[in-house]
C-alpha cells in the first residue's frame, strides 16, 4: 500500500513520474498494490468528479481521475481516494 497527498512533503500526487516508479517498485515485491490518495476539491458542489485539476481555497488538489488511471496503468490494482468530506464516485478502469 502506498499513500499519496497533495503536499510535497508526502508522496506527491503532482509528480506522476515518481509516483509511477513507486508503483512499479511495489509491483515487483507484492501481488496486490493498493494506492491511497488524499485528493480533490471539497463541498457538496464537487460530488461529481471530472477529469480535470481541482482547487480548494486556492490549493491545487490535483486531477484524481488522471492520477488514479495513471497509477492503474503503472501496475496498481486498487485506488482508494479520500479527503473531500463528501461521497463522490467510483470507476472501474481496466
Amino acid at each position: 500500500m502506498i499513500g499519496f497527498a497533495v503536499y510535497d512533503f508526502y508522496n506527491f500526487i503532482h509528480n506522476l513520474e515518481t509516483a509511477k516508479l513507486l508503483v512499479k517498485q511495489a509491483r515487483a515485491k507484492a501481488d496486490i498494490v493498493v494506492i491511497s490518495i488524499h485528493v480533490g476539491a471539497e463541498g457538496n458542489q464537487t460530488l461529481h468528479v471530472k477529469n480535470k485539476t481541482e482547487f480548494f481555497y486556492g490549493e491545487n488538489r490535483g486531477n484524481s481521475v488522471k492520477f488514479a488511471q495513471t497509477m492503474i496503468d503503472a501496475g496498481a490494482d486498487l485506488i482508494l481516494g479520500h479527503g473531500p468530506h463528501v461521497p463522490r464516485t467510483m470507476e472501474i478502469y481496466k
